[in-house]
């Protein structure tokens, strides 16, 4: 039944039925019905990486970063090669100041895949944070080349840490 349980409204009878739901009800912003479908889908299927994760960004967005380290690490007990869960992992680390594990997570999903443009841009966030521009202009010259169109907002902090305009 899947996705047509999905798309009519039927009742979920499998992980990825409401796994689907919830992503619905994510994108409509309905975090509190999403995170209650997530952990129908992680009880019927406590291995799916991609339900952790997903749980994990809608915690973030609710402002719950410590639940969202929670899931991100969860999903990557489960798959240690998903660069992008210590991608986003790095965010909510980023979001509680805890930077050095930022950048920590951020490195590792950048050995996994050397061409996550946004990791670089996000380390060069956390970098700023940090005060080491020097760093943070090179993970943006990388992400650029890498062909991430980095924020304005970010681009000026650089230029003004070095006097360059503002």
């Amino acid at each position: 039944m899947g996705f047509f349980a999905h798309l009519f409204g039927l009742s979920p009878k499998s992980a990825e039925d409401y796994f689907n739901r919830g992503i619905t009800y994510a994108k409509k912003g309905k975090y509190d019905q999403a995170i209650l479908d997530f952990n129908e889908a992680l009880r019927i299927n406590p291995k799916d990486a991609n339900a952790y994760c997903t749980r994990g960004y809608i915690r973030a967005e609710r402002g719950e970063p410590d639940q969202a380290i929670s899931d991100y690490t969860k999903a990557i007990e489960i798959d240690p090669e998903r660069a992008m869960a210590y991608h986003v992992r790095a965010s909510a680390y980023d979001a509680k100041g805890e930077y050095d594990l930022a950048i920590s997570d951020l490195n590792k999903a950048l050995e996994i895949n050397p061409r996550l443009a946004e990791a670089y841009n996000n380390r060069a966030v956390v970098y700023c944070h940090k005060k080491e521009n020097d760093k943070a202009r090179e993970d943006i010259h990388k992400a650029q080349s890498l062909g991430h169109k980095v924020d304005p907002k970010l681009l000026r902090l650089l230029r003004q840490s070095v006097g360059r305009g503002g």
